[in-house]
């Protein structure tokens, strides 16, 4: 055996290639050891991967000393992802590293390389030992932190043509939407008067046969309505100063039949013919949702899932696939921050499948990687329209960054038409579990449904889903004039009508007759009025985006059930990494048609036993003490403490009553690796650790356990995977919220 006095130099350099894959450098220092004459191997679990016929062979990866300072190096392209390896001496198992006892995983005590987002860096450590330096230089993914820009962002949704008309052609444009950027966000936190949102997506505003704009003919142009593409430029160039980010939406599954392509294709052009699907006689099954999806043409018939105007592509022709990266690219580079990629499932089709091919999820895959070759960072959002299980699968490190979770918006609806969250606390713990780091989008209605205040009908159903969907975890989504009560049923042209600013002719608009009627009598409702009125929706949603952008807890934090013995009560907490200031806020939302008045005991809270402080984290006011026992329930409540009928409370809650007499301890805890196939080792920076518990997001305690040392590993290997809360303590009653993800 090798002695156990090996100096091993571990340093593993991150460089992302296609989002897929990193470059990792290997370094051993052999310095202290009689090198053997077959050389210095790397066995592992990613061998295979990596160009290797097989993996844990420890004949085939020679590392090598190039220099003959006794140091012998490899690199390897890796994807992301958890591996495990060893270090050999020799190229049999007799020359491998012993035991590195709690700092290894398995039967046979192996290393453990997790790759994701994060660079990582293990420094010298002693062969057969767990690595000193191991926790202090690596960089801990932190779940609490936005992992991506768009995280702590609220997106607006605007169809271009019925936004702001600014050149009384009775269209809107880009330039109208450039006058009204300050309602968007003004880019100054003091004041009120602008919505604060942090990015829009813009409807298809490239050239189109139809008003709606999802049947392109040209993918390299703005549709002559909205403007120039100087016009549109500008319009880049204005949200960016605001501070607002830009995706639009990217219609590839299907062109318009006046496009170029599909009129070459037609016409049997041998270039573009296998551009769309082309069949003499086709299947008769019919579509998804029971329509036609063959159409004829010159004595033949093409392939259109929605309908004979919009024929699908063909990605079985990689000519296809070339063109929709060539598009990417183009619009990338002036300056859009992502897609919205519409009707995405139904990209591939495979004989009768017709929908979630695999073909697709490949497709993805390389459109993921391409995206991010041209801007790292770029934001992907799909529209999956289906059932939670079948969107998830869009979700991933290779596929899509998000995707809008339909079903999440039916339950919301539902919790306040059924005057219960029974069933929307159950999908929430569901998509809680499965969706990585609550990489999905949210929200109520979008353009292809009924307006919500069409749904709900009603001013304060209407504020208190608001107040749930904002304060929830994931991207929420406002569609334009959802915020000033818009309504609009049936036809897509109904829920895509003009927006209403102010109550002069054609409602500030325009200064002519608009493409289509206003939905309401604008004089009566319109953003001017709404603004002026503290208690309008209008009010509302800007006052609970407010809060969401300032408060971290709510952009990116861990989201924790509570129950209380009030049924209509649906209760939850968002707090943030340690327990601080301005990092919980407890959220209480009364779906019933009758007060509440807040008594008896809760579930588990998160929060530390003991005296703590209410405020009213809207209007900064001070509500009074709870009192939370050892088992961190919420046993007391302030005197006649009640909560309106269909309204909403949210609440900051302090360890102090006042603020100034609060220090924070800026001792940090960190929870590696995260997320983990078993074990995971809990590491403090100063603090003396004394307690560890686990819950499930039901919260259910899974494991507690007292600790003895500043770095400790659990075994987590016995529980199901999902994602749980880690809540540790130290001897100075400080305590850490931390999630941990366990992927198997």
């Amino acid at each position: 055996m090798i002695s156990r006095h090996i100096s091993v130099l571990l340093t593993i350099v991150l460089t992302f290639k296609a989002a897929l894959s990193v470059n990792i450098t290997f370094s051993v220092d052999m310095k202290n050891e009689v090198v053997s004459s077959d050389g210095v191997h790397l066995a592992g679990s990613f061998q295979s991967q990596t160009g290797y016929p097989d993996n844990w062979n420890p004949a085939t990866t020679i590392m090598l000393d190039s220099d003959g300072d006794d140091i012998y190096t490899i690199t390897l392209d890796i994807p992301q992802g958890y591996w495990e390896f060893k270090y050999v001496n020799g190229n049999n198992w007799d020359g491998a590293e012993d035991a590195l006892g709690d700092c290894t995983v398995g039967q046979y005590n192996n290393r453990v390389l997790n790759i994701g987002n994060e660079s990582l860096v293990l420094k010298t450590v002693v062969f057969g030992e767990c690595p000193e330096a191991l926790e202090s230089n690596y960089t801990y993914p932190d779940t609490s932190q936005p992992l991506f820009w768009w995280n702590n962002r609220v997106f607006y949704e605007i169809f271009v043509r019925s936004f702001a008309d600014s050149d009384g052609d009775g269209i809107g444009d880009f330039q109208g939407i450039i006058d009204k950027i300050n309602y968007l966000n003004d880019n100054n936190p003091k004041t009120n008067s602008d919505l604060g949102i942090g990015g829009i997506w813009l409807m298809p505003m490239m050239k189109s046969t139809s008003y709606h704009g999802y049947d392109i003919e040209d993918y390299y142009e703005v549709e002559d309505d909205y403007g120039s593409m100087a016009d549109f430029q500008r319009l880049l160039d204005t949200c960016h100063a605001h501070d607002i980010k830009v995706i639009i939406d990217l219609v590839i599954n299907h062109s318009s039949v006046n496009h170029p392509w599909f009129k070459k294709s037609a016409a049997n052009d041998l270039t573009y013919r296998s551009w769309y699907r082309w069949d003499e006689n086709p299947p008769t099954d019919l579509g998804p949702w029971g329509q036609q999806v063959w159409h004829a043409r010159n004595n033949s018939n093409y392939y259109g899932i929605f309908w004979g105007g919009m024929p699908d592509l063909n990605y079985d022709e990689p000519a296809v696939f070339d063109e929709i990266k060539k598009i990417t690219r183009y619009w990338l580079e002036k300056g859009v921050d992502g897609f919205r990629l519409d009707a995405i499932k139904y990209l591939d089709e495979d004989g009768t499948t017709l929908e979630n091919t695999t073909k697709t999820f490949e497709l993805l895959n390389q459109l993921r990687q391409h995206v991010n070759e041209v801007k790292k960072g770029a934001f992907m959002v799909g529209e999956v329209w289906d059932a939670t299980p079948k969107v998830l699968p869009y979700v991933s490190d290779t596929t899509l960054n998000s995707c809008f979770d339909f079903t999440l918006a039916d339950h919301i609806r539902g919790a306040i038409f059924n005057k219960s969250a029974s069933q929307l606390n159950v999908h929430l713990q569901y998509i809680q579990d499965n969706y990585p780091l609550s990489q999905y989008s949210t929200f109520l209605t979008n353009h292809d449904q009924n307006r919500i205040y069409s749904e709900l009908n009603r001013t304060d159903w209407m504020k208190l889903a608001s107040s749930i969907y904002l304060t929830l975890p994931g991207i929420p989504f406002v569609y334009y004039g959802e915020e000033i009560a818009l309504t609009g049923v049936g036809d897509h042209l109904n829920i895509r009508t003009p927006m209403q600013w102010n109550g002069s002719n054609y409602a500030g608009f325009s200064n002519r007759s608009p493409w289509r009627s206003f939905a309401q009598d604008f004089k009566g409702n319109n953003v001017e009025l709404q603004q002026e009125s503290d208690s309008s929706i209008w009010s509302h949603y800007q006052r609970i985006i407010d809060l969401r952008n300032n408060e971290t807890s709510l952009q990116e934090g861990i989201y924790w059930p509570i129950k209380t013995n009030h049924s209509s009560l649906f209760t939850y907490a968002r707090t943030h990494g340690k327990m601080n200031p301005y990092r919980y806020v407890l959220t209480l939302h009364n779906l019933g048609d009758t007060a509440i008045n807040l008594v008896g005991r809760t579930s588990q809270t998160l929060l530390k036993p003991g005296t703590r402080y209410l405020q009213n984290a809207l209007t900064g006011d001070d509500l009074g003490e709870i009192m939370v026992n050892d088992s961190g329930e919420i046993t007391q409540w302030p005197d006649n403490f009640s909560l309106s009928a269909f309204s909403s409370l949210f609440l900051r809650v302090w360890d102090a009553k006042t603020t100034k007499i609060h220090t924070e301890n800026n001792v940090d805890v960190k929870i590696y690796p995260n997320p983990t196939e078993g074990k995971v080792r809990i590491k403090s920076n100063g603090s003396n650790l004394q307690y560890v518990s686990i819950y499930s997001v039901n919260g259910e305690q899974v494991l507690e356990r007292k600790l003895s040392n500043t770095t400790e590993g659990i075994d987590l290997s016995g529980f199901q995977k999902g994602l749980y809360i880690m809540i540790i303590e130290d001897n100075q009653s400080n305590r850490w919220i931390e999630k941990v993800m366990i992927a198997r």
